[in-house]
């Protein structure tokens, strides 16, 4: 009866022990050894959330990237209502010049010249500075009206590339920077030579930059950097990049 009782208390005793070690995994590990695991737990969730991390930044880049693709393909449909446009007006002409082709009519010169050139230069100005006074009343909407009037009235006036820069730049100024990028590239792809061309390029890298596209603003700021060097537009761009 006592050996049969002293079995009971000692397997009454080894429950908690026994229960203890299958809870605990770990229980018959040295301190050293468990010291190492819960080292080797630490450097797995650091390593995890890294992972979390780098995902973030690829995931941010992908947004990046995408937003680009959009603007791309804003200005491939722009650029194919323009060429349907003209498309459009050549077949017009077309059609025009089998109706009249009996009939010969003598064509105005392609730029004026003489008494009557002078005349054009200076009603050209006249209507471009009155366009320009508008825009620097800061009224942007009416300068952009006027501006294009311009340009449809005098075709061939030194200023029509200066007139489209301050479209571009009326767009710029209320906040419509994709129709404002548009209108730049206009005037850096149309009028090559033009003096605005540095201007375009420096204002359509900020459009970029102001609708968050940092990888286009900074290429195409770079871009005047290599172009136009001795600019003061590129000393600007400069400063910008350094940010």
């Amino acid at each position: 009866m006592i050996r049969y009782l002293a079995v009971l208390v000692i397997f009454t005793l080894g429950l908690p022990v026994l229960s203890y070690a299958q809870q605990n995994p770990y229980a018959h590990y040295t301190p050293e050894q468990t010291k190492n695991v819960g080292q080797n737990q630490a450097d797995l969730i650091l390593k995890y959330e890294n992972i979390l991390t780098k995902i973030g930044e690829l995931t941010g880049k992908i947004e990046e990237l995408r937003h680009s693709n959009e603007l791309l393909q804003n200005r491939i449909d722009q650029m194919n209502i323009k060429i349907g446009e003209l498309e459009s007006e050549i077949r017009n002409l077309k059609g025009g010049a089998h109706a009249t082709a009996a009939v010969a009519v003598p064509r105005a010169p392609a730029t004026p010249s003489g008494e009557r050139g002078a005349a054009y230069r200076l009603e050209a100005k006249k209507a471009y500075d009155e366009a320009k006074s508008i825009f620097d009343a800061k009224e942007y909407v009416k300068a952009m009206t006027a501006f294009r009037e311009f340009i449809k009235n005098f075709p061939h006036s030194r200023y029509v590339s200066n007139a489209k820069f301050w479209i571009a730049e009326c767009h710029y100024r209320l906040g419509e920077y994709d129709k404002a990028i548009l209108t730049y590239d206009e005037v850096i792809n149309k009028y090559p030579d033009s003096p605005k061309v540095p201007d375009a390029y420096y204002k359509e890298g900020l459009s970029f930059i102001k609708l968050g596209d940092d990888i286009d603003g900074r290429f195409l700021l770079k871009k005047l950097i290599k172009l136009y060097p001795d600019s003061p537009q590129a000393v600007a761009a400069q400063k910008i990049l350094k940010k």
